[in-house]
């Protein structure tokens, strides 16, 4: 099978905006911690990616074992800006926060408390 010039030129370009796509969309999901803060009933999350609508959750965090669900918010497809998740009080010194799409966790932030 041959493909004229033209021909070629649409598929170079669909093959481009499709790895370009997938490379966006793999990419897309993250959580931003932002400035040091102190962790007590309320965690401020300077930015959260997500590919598609989402939640964070927030859990106590010690020595490299998740611990018990301290709070949890949602987030929508996008950036989402200074999210802020209302959490149990705590006298936790370090939390994870767990971004979550479609049933799947997809991104991870260890937040110390370094205020």
């Amino acid at each position: 099978m041959t493909f004229t010039s033209t021909a070629k030129t649409l598929i170079s370009a669909a093959l481009i905006a499709g790895a370009a796509s997938a490379a966006t969309a793999g990419g897309a999901n993250a959580i931003f911690q932002g400035d040091a803060q102190n962790i007590d009933t309320l965690l401020n999350l300077d930015l959260v990616r997500s590919s598609a609508n989402g939640t964070v959750e927030i859990y106590d965090f010690h020595k490299g074992e998740r611990g018990a669900l301290l709070g949890s918010t949602d987030v929508h497809a996008g950036a989402n800006t200074d999210v802020k998740v209302r959490i149990s009080p705590t006298a936790a010194n370090e939390v994870l926060a767990v971004l979550s799409v479609n049933g799947a966790e997809v991104a991870f932030e260890d937040i110390d408390d370094r205020d």
